[in-house]
């Protein structure tokens, strides 16, 4: 019989910035097979930037209340 498992809104929050960082490291690459100064490739780049760097600040903040608050969330 299978379980549901319930999540707490930590994990949500852990996982959404992950996507976001992944996402934007994606585009980046993707991006790379277009010309990056100009047109659609530089479009792509903009947006590679608008994902990655949330999704890199927000893991940041995540890890950095994680480690000093770590002895009352686990």
């Amino acid at each position: 019989m299978k379980t549901q498992a319930h999540h707490s809104p930590l994990y949500w929050l852990v996982m959404l910035f992950t996507g976001l960082f992944i996402l934007g490291i994606v585009i980046k690459v993707f991006s790379f097979f277009f010309n990056p100064t100009e047109g659609f490739g530089a479009t792509l780049i903009t947006i590679s930037w608008y994902a990655f760097l949330p999704g890199a600040a927000g893991l940041l903040i995540l890890m950095l209340i994680h480690a000093i608050f770590q002895k009352e969330l686990d």
